[in-house]
């Protein structure tokens, strides 16, 4: 609650459902907003009603979408939840069917008629949820400089609400808290380890203080998918880039080194973008003027053709100039992070050997010169172009590893873990019928069994030809 206050974030909101533990979370959630002078409110399903029986006046603002025909005249406004450039229907854009988040904007003020708006703004989406979960989910959604091209966009728009989505949903990759927050593991502790957001905090204050000023820009002084198969959708929608943010009171020269790919740009003073390919190897930045180096340094985490614990991950890592205090998962946060990894060497525990700040210096109170604020990168985990073949094992899905490992044995491989790299290795002969599952059985792995059918295996107790 401090922290979200300290950027400029007026309120809460609490997404509930009917579990066990929904009202003592609440009454916590209420407590704390008290005692940091917060506003919370309720998000939730429901129906009319229990809307009618609330016993209360209620400001209802749903999630009700234009391009269904509601009615909304009931309505007090509504919340636009798809910050993601998107095909209209939750899902990656395909050929004809790619809608932007401006064009959902469009949308919404056109059906609310002057009612109120509630705009989304999001950094991310990243979902790699497997059939282990009831919620199996696997795709990306393009975002790049999504977080700074959106706070661009609601500045111009002025809708009378903005809505961050999210503060801590961990499994689709949006969060901007703390990584350090207690929660429990879901298993998305295998994208999020060591892939803190605090730099998109340091980014979002300007933007959220321009906003409450009724502002269309930044003042130049700063003082403010589905079951889990391989790759996720839209993951060639990906650029392997280092996106770079400057947020400055003084022009001055930002240069980048991704590896040995190096770019410079003239930053103007305010908040300005460059993009540079991304290269294997160590990441270094640096802020010049008048040929004196006024801010530097290496980050953290290196970008890698290897994948770290035999993973490969589109979140983003976000890192700050200079450095930001260390944000690990706690314990709780990465329970599930090594289960049915094949990996021996790897520990779960934080990687990067951030400055040994305090806990308590999480405010905004950055260690930098007094005329100039942080400026601030993310690149995904790995240079996912230099990967040429990707395989993850679910050790509670036997006939998926049944089948993967004869694959796998059939292209030279000895273990079921991760990737090789340089030149594909050539499949072997498609010399026979697609393969489906047996009857009663789903469709989880429809593909690796058509894939293995056609190559020349069709183990009997998983698959069957036409």
């Amino acid at each position: 609650m401090k922290r979200a206050k300290a950027l400029g974030i007026d309120a809460f909101a609490l997404n509930i459902g009917v579990d066990p533990y929904t009202d003592q979370q609440l009454g916590y959630a209420y407590q704390s907003a008290a005692n940091n002078d917060m506003k919370v409110f309720i998000s939730f399903d429901f129906n009319c009603a229990a809307l009618n029986a609330a016993g209360v006046q209620i400001f209802w603002v749903p999630n009700f979408q234009p391009e269904f025909g509601t009615d909304f005249n009931t309505v007090d406004g509504a919340l636009n939840w798809i910050a993601w450039p998107n095909s209209g229907y939750n899902k990656v854009p395909t050929p004809g069917h790619n809608v932007s988040v401006a064009a959902g904007d469009s949308a919404y003020v056109k059906a609310l008629q002057g009612k109120a708006y509630i705009a989304p703004v999001s950094p991310w989406f990243s979902t790699h949820f497997g059939p282990e979960v009831p919620y199996s989910k696997n795709w990306v959604f393009l975002s790049d400089l999504l977080w700074y091209n959106r706070w661009n966009e609601v500045l111009a728009l002025g809708p009378r609400f903005l809505e961050i989505v999210t503060w801590n949903d961990y499994g689709e990759s949006h969060y901007i808290g703390p990584l350090r927050s207690p929660h429990i593991d879901d298993g998305n502790s295998k994208w999020t380890n060591d892939m803190p957001r605090g730099g998109w905090l340091d980014m979002a204050k300007p933007f959220i203080s321009a906003f409450h000023a009724d502002m269309t820009m930044v003042q130049a002084d700063n003082s403010s998918g589905n079951y889990f198969m391989g790759r996720p959708n839209g993951w060639e929608t990906m650029q392997d880039s280092v996106f770079v943010v400057a947020m400055l009171i003084q022009p001055g020269t930002v240069t980048a080194a991704s590896g040995s790919n190096t770019r410079s740009f003239n930053a103007p003073a305010g908040i300005s973008s460059c993009t540079l390919d991304m290269g294997l190897g160590k990441q270094q930045f640096w802020l010049t003027r008048n040929g004196q180096t006024v801010l530097s340094a290496v980050s953290l985490k290196d970008i890698s053709n290897v994948c770290p614990c035999g993973l490969y991950n589109f979140n983003a890592y976000v890192g700050t100039v200079p450095d930001a205090p260390p944000d690990p998962l706690q314990h709780d946060g990465r329970a599930s992070l090594t289960a049915g990894l094949h990996v021996s060497t790897c520990s779960g525990d934080p990687v990067p050997a951030h400055h040994n700040d305090p806990a308590n210096q999480y405010s905004s109170g950055r260690r930098q010169p007094a005329d100039d604020k942080t400026f601030l990168y993310h690149h995904p985990r790995f240079n996912n172009g230099n990967i040429k073949q990707h395989f993850h094992q679910h050790a509670d899905h036997v006939q998926f590893n049944h089948i993967l490992g004869n694959l796998l044995q059939h292209h030279g491989h000895q273990h079921h873990i991760c990737a090789s790299h340089g030149d594909s290795i050539p499949p072997p002969p498609e010399n026979s019928a697609p393969g489906r599952p047996l009857p009663g059985e789903d469709d989880s792995y429809l593909g690796l069994r058509s894939y293995a059918c056609s190559h020349g295996y069709c183990p009997p107790t998983a698959c069957q030809q036409d």
